[in-house]
């Protein structure tokens, strides 16, 4: 595998490091993204999502009694908690791609700031897929 990189890195060596490195997070973010995508049941997240919109609006307009209002905040933690174990699997599974890249990769530069180039790449590439594409 450390040949592959290695091998790919080569390819890009015309440019310079922090922009071949740069790369390798934007990849690293898309292949993590779509594995999520894939792994995750958007449209359970996307129901999940709404069902705790109008949790909170009836949370935030309440003006009964307390024990009304317990039911409530309960109501709103069980749906949060529903949502993360929607996503737990699936954030872990696409989180190896980010791994296997960064180890894979981040070996073959000696620049002090080359984890917050990656990382730094990783992170905006992926907001930026999550919003195209509407990743719950």
């Amino acid at each position: 595998m450390h040949e592959l990189f290695s091998f790919a890195d080569g390819a890009m060596g015309f440019l310079p490091a922090w922009v071949r490195i740069g790369l390798w997070g934007t990849v690293s973010a898309a292949l993590s993204m779509w594995l999520y995508l894939r792994l995750s049941p958007q449209a359970r997240l996307a129901s999940l999502k709404q069902q705790q919109r109008e949790s909170r609006r009836g949370l935030y307009a309440h003006e009964g009694s307390m024990g009304e209002m317990y039911r409530l905040i309960g109501k709103d933690l069980r749906l949060s908690l529903a949502q993360l174990r929607q996503v737990l699997l699936p954030v872990l599974l696409s989180i190896l791609p980010v791994i296997a890249i960064a180890y894979g990769v981040l070996g073959f530069y000696t620049q002090e700031q080359a984890e917050w180039i990656y990382f730094g790449a990783l992170l905006l590439a992926s907001l930026a897929i999550k919003c195209m594409f509407r990743i719950h």
